[in-house]
């Protein structure tokens, strides 16, 4: 073998090397809560209420565990690299409920520290999304128009109504990893045409609303979706 074909021997084996661990991190990795609705702040919600989680990486349904007092029957999703739950059933109006979410290891929250379990302690209101949502935003409509039309989601992309980090907008491409270095490589790519296609996407919604999302403070989740 000519010291040409090494090198690029070398140089692809040590590319493969670094994608597989870039994909092992991916679904390895210590869980980390970057955002979580409900938040802390909250006390109140809709006796038909969703929560999501921002996370640091994806984490499959199935490996979260949802539980409540009085008792409801939970419907968890991933959607990216974050978690959504929502329920079978209303839940009673004007009830307190204690919520508790695990992913069956201690995770990473907003403050550094880690937990077990995270718990939500609320009371339902005799009010749907919609009505809790038209109260609260209400006042933000004529600053802020794109707030009347969210929260917005799609197969490609979710825009959720602003909080005071600005717009996070979550862009649902999924990167699953195999044993095949050459396959894999391939879906790395793929994962990425996808990222910018669904960011364009986002940005080209917003702007049918006639608002320019150059003017909006916008995060974006995953947090490669910054440079796609």
């Amino acid at each position: 073998m000519t010291k040409t074909k090494k090198i690029i021997v070398i140089s692809i084996a040590l590319f493969c090397a670094i994608l597989l661990a870039a994909i092992l991190y991916e679904w390895l990795a210590p869980i980390k809560i970057l955002r979580s609705y409900p938040d802390s702040t909250t006390k109140t919600i809709s006796f038909q209420p969703y929560f999501m989680l921002e996370l640091n990486r994806n984490v499959q349904a199935r490996s979260v565990s949802v539980s409540c007092t009085p008792l409801c029957k939970p419907i968890v999703r991933q959607k990216g690299k974050a978690i959504d739950i929502t329920f079978r059933e209303d839940l009673q109006k004007n009830q307190d409920y204690v919520f508790m979410l695990a992913f069956g290891k201690p995770v990473t929250i907003q403050d550094g520290s880690k937990i077990d379990k995270i718990s939500w302690r609320l009371r339902t209101t005799d009010l749907t999304i919609e009505q809790m949502e038209d109260t609260n935003l209400s006042g933000l409509i004529e600053t802020d128009p794109l707030v009347q039309y969210l929260p917005f989601e799609n197969d490609h992309f979710i825009i959720s109504i602003p909080d005071n980090d600005g717009y996070l907008i979550t862009l649902l491409a999924i990167l699953n990893g195999s044993s095949d270095p050459d396959a894999d490589l391939i879906k790395e790519q793929n994962y990425r045409q996808e990222l910018k296609q669904f960011k364009q996407e986002a940005l080209d919604w917003i702007w049918s609303k006639n608002i320019d999302p150059a003017k909006l403070q916008i995060r974006w989740s995953p947090e490669e979706a910054e440079e796609a």
